[in-house]
């Protein structure tokens, strides 16, 4: 890869100082996601990643700079341009692009023909452009890890249909060469996961073969550290056709996204230019994180003049900016849009911090890098409630709760926004946290779920902690569930320590299956495990009559014994 330039004129008097004009690429003051001065109508300066001083280092810690070199980062999306121009530089192998060039690092799944470069690559060139684009080249853009390497992995596209073993090996990507007797060129180090798969319509499991994929990849990956999975979640909030205008509520649910909900990825949303939860979002509690990303000036149901309300975000896209923005200054055409966003770029952004996290602390876990994710989030959006107590009355969405953990929480926005400088700081210091160990416990009891019912019924198990562990993700199976119509169902799940996670909320007019259903919650992280834990199950509907009975469902805390001293103390 090139060396783009000195980060001498980044460093800066005070972190969140513009940067000078003289030492930007020409697009990044429009980067509003990692440097918000308020340069756009309709955002709040200072909802952004806060970049600068993880790219800026400091040197009262010793910090140095970091600008993600010596991190792969996979990309498994519908592929990348790969001779673009503000890419090449970090594709490995570096550029020029030679299609017969055995040390190609590249995989395509779907045509199977050793090339991830097909016609069609738009949102896979997105996103590797939000990760990694080259920076300081007085060219488009920057990547938030802008000498970072980019692996593309076609996984998406016609004309295959994706299968669970493309998955497997997409997820597994260049994992051989990651080991002490070979170690290779080829590491991976983190996988960038931006897919859209719709869990609104049904329920999406975890597919078996997806599931060894990420046991083995956090597992065996990284020398046993583990390959850092980011997920996106998904657009399951509120949607507007952008040709008829016509608002749609599409209802989704992230514990119904089998792959973005599991504790071995990291699950990213995307936040506003305010620090609430877009108007799409998908609200889950396993969601981890969230980012700030594209957003509507415009309130749900109202009309959008989609040049004037729709506030996005640059990246490298070869296509067009479909309609002139007046306050935007116009890319090059066929290399760069201001039309990119979603819970996609979110996912990226995320991903772009995890290799400035491991390019200055190689030898951290994939749980430790999500424990350094939780304690150094920022709580955005409206005031946070004046002391400890439920979820906000809009629970689904940005209804912060202070948790028994220590921690505060929100359904739409998981434990806040990403703060890159706050991240890469905690994690030059960060004492690797010992391996995970689960509490299990299992319930049989029939209990009957009234029709219709609004105060439901709810079943216990109590954990007995005599190892003093504290929880990360929690992982909710149900074994036993008859009801006429499972989608009226909402089930909340409620710790020792007063914490609500609500692990699935009521969809009248889905089609869903819970019998067997993996739920998961990082809405308890850090909490004491021990004592009584509550399911509460309750039918929000009558239209489809009828009793429901839960059998039995089982619960697993995973969780760690804290060490000394004041890293397993920080709190968010």
């Amino acid at each position: 890869m090139r060396f783009c330039g000195l980060l001498l004129f980044l460093a800066l008097a005070e972190a969140r100082e513009p940067l000078p004009a003289a030492a930007i690429d020409p697009l990044f003051p429009y980067q509003w996601n990692l440097l918000n001065t308020g340069q756009r109508a309709g955002i709040v300066p200072g909802e952004d990643i806060d970049i600068q001083g993880a790219w800026t280092g400091d040197p009262q810690t010793g910090r140095p700079p970091l600008t993600g070199a010596g991190i792969n980062v996979s990309i498994l999306d519908n592929g990348v341009q790969l001779d673009h121009p503000d890419l090449a530089d970090n594709i490995e192998p570096s550029a020029p692009f030679d299609p017969l060039d055995p040390a190609r690092l590249d995989l395509d799944l779907i045509d199977n023909d050793g090339n991830a470069w097909p016609a069609q690559n738009e949102h896979g060139t997105t996103v590797a452009g939000t990760v990694a684009a080259a920076g300081l080249n007085d060219r488009g853009i920057i990547g938030i890890a802008y000498r970072a390497g980019i692996v593309p992995v076609r996984v998406f596209g016609a004309p295959s249909q994706t299968t669970d073993e493309m998955l497997h090996s997409a997820l597994l990507h260049r994992v051989d060469e990651n080991t002490t007797a070979n170690p290779g060129p080829g590491l991976v180090d983190v996988a960038n996961a931006s897919w859209f798969i719709e869990p609104w319509v049904t329920p999406v499991p975890l597919g078996p073969r997806s599931r060894e994929a990420l046991e083995e990849g956090t597992g065996r990956g990284r020398n046993g550290r583990g390959i850092v999975y980011v997920f996106s979640a998904d657009h399951g909030g509120h949607f507007v056709n952008d040709m008829s205008d016509d608002w749609f509520f599409n209802d989704g649910d992230l514990n119904l996204n089998g792959y973005a909900s599991s504790r071995f990825t990291i699950a990213v949303g995307p936040s506003d230019g305010q620090g609430r939860p877009t108007f799409y979002h998908e609200p889950g509690s396993g969601l981890l994180i969230s980012a700030p990303s594209s957003f509507l000036r415009r309130e749900v149901g109202e009309f959008v003049d989609w040049a004037q309300d729709f506030v996005t975000l640059y990246s490298t896209a070869p296509f067009p900016a479909f309609v002139p923005v007046p306050e935007l200054p116009q890319p090059e055409a066929g290399l760069y849009s201001w039309f990119c966003g979603g819970a996609s770029h979110a996912a990226a952004q995320v991903t772009g911090v995890v290799a400035l996290m491991l390019e200055l602390s190689p030898t951290l876990t994939w749980r430790d890098v999500q424990h350094i994710l939780v304690r150094t989030a920022e709580q955005s959006g409206p005031p946070l409630p004046p002391s400890p107590g439920p979820p906000g009355p809009d629970f689904d969405a940005e209804g912060w709760q202070r948790t028994a953990g220590g921690h505060w929480f929100s359904h739409g926005l998981g434990f806040g926004r990403v703060n890159a400088t706050g991240a890469v700081a905690m994690a030059h210091t960060w004492v690797n946290l010992p391996a995970a160990t689960p509490l299990t416990a299992s319930s049989e009891g029939a209990v009957v779920i009234p029709d219709g019912s609004a105060s439901g019924a709810s079943a216990e198990i109590t954990l007995f902690n005599a190892d003093g562990l504290r929880a990360e993700a929690i992982e909710v199976t149900i074994t036993g569930l008859s009801h006429p119509h499972h989608g009226d169902l909402e089930i909340d799940l409620v710790s020792p320590g007063g914490t609500r996670s609500r692990l699935m909320h009521a969809r009248p007019q889905a089609e869903v299956s819970l019998s067997g259903w993996l739920f998961t919650t990082v809405a308890h992280w850090d909490e004491d495990p021990g004592g009584p834990w509550r399911l509460e199950i309750r039918d929000r509907s009558s239209a489809v009559p009828g009793n429901g009975t839960l059998t039995g469902w089982t619960l697993t805390v995973h969780g760690h014994q804290p060490p000394p001293g004041p890293a397993g103390l920080l709190m968010n």
